[in-house]
């Protein structure tokens, strides 16, 4: 979906929704600093003249985004009854009784950190799911002792022990912007199936 269809569609999204869509757009939102991905969204939005608005769900003044399109409020409530096309938040926002049907698209970022009980908890808020991550990174948080399989992430329980993600069930990132090809090739074979290969450029890297 571009820019413009999003427009026109009206459609809500969760945050990291509007980052894939301006990028689907041909911008490149990937920029070398530290920013969040909200002021990402804003930043690429700017870029093209794109005006939208949206909400970000804080939960003390320390998450404040202070941002030119997207709101901050402390207010589930807000997130809940306003007219916003973008909403950005925790699993807790998206799975509160106030939330359900409300987005059209929520986009799950680090879904290999989330547990399937908390995906199925903010599955409730939304009619499409997008899960984003890769669980061979950053595996999902946990505390205490939990039954067999809880450990599990959603990403987990979808890939069923496979390395990477099948055609039929999603898409696999097969370029990556950070290793050098000579790093890459063994990291290819040893966990992601040899799918990966480095982006062009990344062979003039360094160690400095």
């Amino acid at each position: 979906m571009t820019a413009k269809q999003f427009d026109q569609a009206e459609k809500r999204f969760s945050e990291a929704a509007a980052l894939n869509m301006l990028a689907d757009y041909g911008l490149d939102t990937v920029r070398a600093t530290n920013c969040s991905s909200l002021e990402e969204v804003e930043w690429a939005a700017a870029e093209i003249g794109f005006r939208f608005t949206g909400l970000k769900k804080c939960s003390d003044d320390d998450d404040r985004l202070n941002g030119d399109c997207v709101e901050d409020t402390f207010d589930n409530e807000d997130c809940e009854t306003r007219d916003a096309a973008l909403i950005a938040g925790t699993s807790w926002l998206f799975s509160r009784p106030g939330m359900e049907r409300r987005l059209d698209y929520l986009f799950v970022d680090e879904a290999g950190q989330l547990s399937l009980a908390d995906t199925v908890a903010v599955t409730t808020s939304t009619a499409n799911l997008v899960l984003l991550g890769d669980p061979q990174q950053l595996p999902q948080i946990q505390q205490g002792v939990h039954p067999e399989g809880a450990e599990c992430s959603v990403l987990e329980h979808l890939l069923q022990e496979a390395a990477t993600v099948s055609e039929d069930r999603g898409i696999f990132q097969t370029h990556t912007y950070r290793m050098h090809p000579d790093v890459c090739r063994f990291i290819s074979e040893l966990s992601y199936d040899r799918r990966l290969n480095s982006a062009d450029g990344c062979e003039r890297q360094e160690a400095i």
